[in-house]
């Protein structure tokens, strides 16, 4: 970090402007006042020191920005680039307010800040973003402060408070008008049963969250108990007002986690001001439960004291005609005062800076069950950005689970779940990999040296419509989606000769395969007796089994099972007397149809030639089973990461041809 002797700052981060003067002026006689009418209080967060070491007042400390990126657009990415990209430094004394308040692109420049300094940066993108969003001086709990998040299980990381977006309707009598003639309401046909079933449900259920509210005074109790300074460590963080940007509840956000927490969470104790680039309101209300009884319309001047008339709150025309006469000397108040324009430079964010996330590189959270680590882009080799170790225990001694999330990797790995119990590895891949695998799961048997594997395809861009394919070895089981023959799933076994099985050469290992089943779906243009079901091919008795469908009035199906011969695909009469009655066995459901030998011959060649296929396609399949795992082990080794041809501040080829033009 530059020493600050050293930077260059514009002349109005050491100077005055005649507006600023002024309302210097306002701020101080608002002091007075504020003194006079409250002098238990603590002082407010007014006019800090700036990096110049001058005093500007803080509503001229926020510049609304507008940052044109796509994932900043939204109040949740906003927050959580600020609490990736900074290091948050502790207040010299967490009782008191601090003496300095950076401007936001110097603490964008340092990424570093204060809980205050990064309010005042994440309220200007909100506001340039749409939002009603204002800084808050309070106090918080010992855990926010310090932006602890052990309290938290994993499941509840994105569950803490969710924004809802809600329906808004106009206030108004919405009870259903009473007519004089009316249809009946049906009788009700609700179980007795049923209804004792759900009170005693909701009971159970009213009992347990009794249970939670006990527990949670519990906790609070040893938090007083435990901190000294419990109610009065000071905090800052944002509120966001509902309707803008259409959101439906007023919620604030920690910035050091860029969380999002209801207005009603026991760890934000009470809150003295809230500001934006417009006005200043102090809180007059009391805070004996925290923020949980406050109320948030800061045009209510029985619970929120402005500072500018220009913000003051809006009252109807009509109450403005009857209660207030608008003379000149009321016109001419010193109140009327617009605030200046932000004395800070404009806030700067490129797309490269908003990439790095990480201002050493790397970020570690600990949770209740939970260690999360944040990279940035391109600084693993692997293309990680992301990994988050799931324990048993609350001591992070016993590994549950661990889930690595990754980007830009040219094998399309964006994910990677290893489950400690099960033994299981996962691997997701997103669209346009080898072969459309889109999963790929597997583990060794306990006790076993056998690998269980499980793949998923994107069924849609494959010819053959794979879907789903489980492997362990001796059986291979293959599930298919949309095939115009209606073919559903493969199911295949081996042998003992299939750990003897050559890839290389596919006609030499035939002999691995023991049978194939073959299941299909009904095609309602066939009748169901000439429909096939399923057709298994025994290679090691050398036998056929086709059977067929059952029709919708019958509860019983037709079936042939063939004896296969030897030179049955030979085009020579003296191979038909070979095959006999005695190679077949059927049983059709219309007793009127009579099957001759000789079609009984056809269909044997038939499906003889089916079985060649089937063959053939098991053993690419296993080949190709071969492949994906020799490219995963491949890869794993020598992990290559894709740059985008738009981004020229890693693409090298993408830089030299800038350079060069």
């Amino acid at each position: 970090m530059a020493n600050p002797q050293e930077i260059v700052y514009p002349p109005l981060y050491k100077s005055y402007s005649s507006q600023e003067v002024l309302v210097n002026k306002l701020v101080d006689n608002f002091i007075h006042q504020y003194q006079h009418l409250y002098p238990d209080r603590r002082p407010l967060m007014l006019s800090p020191v700036n990096e110049c070491g001058l005093q500007k007042f803080v509503c001229t400390t926020i510049n609304p920005t507008i940052v044109p990126i796509d994932e900043l657009y939204y109040w949740s990415g906003l927050a959580e680039f600020v609490s990736n990209y900074f290091k948050f430094e502790m207040l010299n004394l967490p009782y008191e307010l601090p003496k300095t308040l950076r401007s936001p692109s110097t603490v964008l420049e340092s990424q570093s800040g204060n809980c205050f300094e990064y309010s005042s940066l994440l309220c200007s993108f909100l506001i340039g973003a749409g939002y009603d969003a204002y800084v808050v001086n309070g106090y918080a709990s010992l855990k926010i402060c310090v932006s602890d998040e052990s309290f938290i299980k994993l499941n509840n990381i994105n569950e803490t408070f969710k924004v809802r977006i809600l329906l808004m309707t106009k206030r108004g009598n919405t009870d259903e008008i009473k007519k004089k003639y009316h249809i009946k309401p049906i009788k009700s046909l609700t179980s007795r049963f049923d209804k004792e079933y759900e009170e005693k449900v909701k009971r159970k259920l009213e009992e347990e969250e009794q249970r939670k509210q006990e527990q949670l005074l519990l906790e609070m109790s040893k938090d007083i108990e435990e901190d000294k300074l419990y109610g009065q460590r000071v905090h800052s963080w944002i509120l966001v007002l509902e309707n803008n940007r259409e959101v439906a509840e007023t919620f604030f956000i920690e910035p050091f986690t860029g969380r999002a927490y209801s207005t009603k969470n026991e760890n934000f104790h009470g809150i003295e001001s809230v500001w934006n680039h417009k006005n200043y309101w102090v809180n007059i209300q009391q805070c004996n439960e925290g923020t949980k009884q406050m109320s948030f319309n800061l045009n209510d001047s029985t619970t929120w004291e402005y500072m500018f008339m220009d913000d003051s709150p809006k009252i109807d025309l009509i109450d403005i005609e009857e209660n207030f006469e608008l003379d000149d000397d009321n016109m001419e108040s010193s109140k009327y005062v617009k605030l200046p324009e932000s004395w800070t430079q404009p806030i700067h964010l490129t797309i490269e800076e908003f990439k790095k996330k990480c201002p050493t590189g790397k970020k570690v959270v600990l949770y209740e069950n939970c260690k999360v680590e944040t990279f940035p882009e391109y600084i693993n080799k692997d293309g990680m950005v992301e990994r988050r170790t799931v324990y048993n225990d609350k001591n992070l001694s016993e590994i549950k689970s661990l889930i690595e999330k990754f980007d830009h990797r040219a094998d399309g790995l964006y994910n990677k779940t290893h489950n400690i119990d099960t033994s299981y590895v996962t691997e997701y891949f997103q669209k346009g990999r080898m072969y459309c695998l889109k999963e790929h799961r597997y583990s060794y048997s306990l006790g076993s040296s056998e690998m269980i594997r499980l793949m998923r395809f994107d069924s849609s861009a494959r010819i053959d419509g794979l879907n789903v394919m489980y492997d362990n070895t001796v059986t291979l089981d293959m599930h298919f989606e949309k095939r115009n023959d209606y073919l559903k799933r493969t199911f295949i076994k081996f042998n003992s000769n299939v750990n003897t099985f050559i890839y290389d050469t596919l006609d030499a290992n035939k002999s691995c395969i023991s049978e194939i089943t073959e299941y299909y779906d009904r095609n309602e243009e066939l009748n169901a007796n000439d429909d096939v079901e399923r057709i298994i091919f025994n290679l090691e008795n050398e036998t056929i089994y086709i059977r067929y469908h059952i029709e919708s009035d019958k509860i019983t199906y037709s079936y042939l099972e063939y004896k296969k011969i030897v030179n049955v695909n030979e085009n020579t009469t003296s191979s038909a007397p070979k095959f006999t009655q005695d190679m077949v066995d059927y049983n059709m459901v219309e007793k009127s149809k009579t099957i001759k030998l000789f079609t009984h011959y056809n269909n044997l060649k038939k499906f003889m030639n089916h079985e060649d296929k089937s063959v053939k396609f098991v053993l690419n399949m296993k080949k190709e089973i071969y492949d994906i795992i020799n490219s995963r082990t491949q890869e794993d080794i020598i992990s290559e990461l894709v740059v985008s041809c738009y981004n020229t501040h890693k693409n090298v080829k993408s830089r030299q041809r800038r350079d060069s033009l």
